[in-house]
């Protein structure tokens, strides 16, 4: 039995997910700036802490 591949599923995920989000007319460049604004904002946050400033 091989080993799962935890970064080749991670990559296929990150995949489908952009190839879905374009098939819906998203506007990918857009989500991966927010998404990369709120991992900012929510760094050095300890868990269920409230949102960051600004977050909400």
């Amino acid at each position: 039995m091989s080993e799962f591949d935890f970064d080749e599923a991670a990559a296929r995920a990150w995949r489908d997910c952009v190839m879905a989000m374009e098939a819906d007319g998203e506007d990918v460049e857009e989500a991966l700036r927010e998404a990369g604004a709120g991992l900012l904002a929510w760094q050095g946050v300890p868990p269920s802490s409230e949102p960051p400033d600004g977050f909400l």
